[in-house]
């Protein structure tokens, strides 16, 4: 799902469970400020539902689309540009794999397990600490003024990164371990 050159759609995509620990409310807030000074707009796409659901925040540029069946994923996913995965607390985030996989550039947080594998800051996306005042909004706010092919060598990147783990790596460290 890599895009061609080309001009990018300007979405954001977040998919997960509408709860505290995502981040989620954090990812509105810092979207519609960092939007609101920009001429050309962005979109931020949300996926999911939760407790936070009939909190969710309205604007004009976020759109909710609620639980959305996996076989249906692909076609929204390949329409938007970046992955957003903020959360607070995340253990690993087998989304960000599959995002990377599908080329994906990634705003991250640090908090999620996977991202010491598959986000790299600069190299296929940006990743952001809760620890530093505002760094979440700084790196969104990166993110959104890259450049055409900025966007395309972050994709390309995170296809490759995706490709670290895979079922034959671990066939191949499983041989290596009791060899």
């Amino acid at each position: 799902l890599v895009k061609s050159k080309g001009k990018r759609s300007k979405k954001f995509i977040f998919i997960g469970r509408y709860i505290k620990e995502k981040g989620i409310e954090q990812l509105w807030d810092n979207f519609i400020e960092l939007n609101s000074k920009l001429d050309d707009k962005w979109e931020l796409w949300c996926i999911g539902n939760g407790e936070l659901w009939n909190n969710r925040t309205r604007n004009k540029y976020i759109k909710h689309f609620g639980f959305i069946q996996p076989e249906a994923l692909t076609e929204i996913i390949s329409k938007s540009d970046v992955f957003v995965l903020p959360s607070n607390y995340e253990p690993w985030g087998v989304s960000l794999h599959e995002m990377v996989s599908m080329g994906k550039p990634v705003l991250v947080s640090e908090n999620v397990g996977s991202s010491y594998c598959f986000a790299h800051n600069g190299i296929n996306g940006f990743v952001f600490s809760y620890k530093k005042e505002n760094d979440f909004k700084i790196k969104m706010n990166k993110m959104m003024k890259l450049s055409n092919e900025d966007f395309d060598r972050m994709g390309k990147e995170s296809v490759h990164l995706s490709k670290a783990f895979s079922t034959d790596n671990w066939v191949n460290t499983l041989k290596e371990i009791y060899d």
